[in-house]
């Protein structure tokens, strides 16, 4: 339950990595301080019990998901147009297909009751393997994507102390 109310601001706050306006940040900041204070509430009222739980991770999957669409498309359509930075893609991919699962497997639980406990598990237990696929080889292209710009700005400072600035 305790996992229940720290996930969705450390997600966000996971999020704002993603994240390069300030303003935008600043939005993301407003929308965890928000959201910590209704966590509070929540547990003010029906404190750290199952109820309590979904009554704080149905707005905030719902808020992860959203975020992170909106977060993806972006970068989907930056990197397109730039043809580069395949790797955030990947991760931010990883990040909404994960929740997108997870926001399912909930619905299906607590909304339509599925008594087939075993076949939510089992679709949590795939989601999960295939999102630690993606954010792998998101992280590998971008650890890769660092080392070259790490490699350009030694070739500008070389090229900096030969030809003067």
């Amino acid at each position: 339950v305790l996992f229940n109310y720290i996930e969705i601001p450390l997600m966000l706050s996971a999020l704002l990595f993603f994240c390069p306006a300030k303003q935008k940040r600043q939005k993301i900041h407003f929308i965890i301080g928000f959201f910590l204070a209704y966590e509070v509430l929540i547990a003010t009222f029906h404190g750290l019990s199952a109820a309590a739980s979904f009554y704080v991770m149905v707005p905030g999957l719902l808020v992860v998901v959203s975020y992170s669409l909106f977060l993806f498309l972006r970068q989907v359509r930056f990197t397109v147009i730039h043809r580069k930075n395949w790797g955030r893609v990947l991760m931010l991919g990883s990040l909404l297909f994960s929740y997108s699962c997870y926001l399912f497997m909930f619905y299906a639980y607590f909304f339509q009751q599925q008594s087939n406990v075993a076949g939510i598990y089992s679709v949590h237990f795939y989601s999960s393997a295939i999102a630690a696929v993606l954010m792998s080889a998101g992280l590998y292209l971008m650890r890769n994507r660092i080392r070259d710009l790490q490699e350009l700005k030694v070739t500008r400072r070389e090229l900096q102390m030969v030809f003067g600035g």
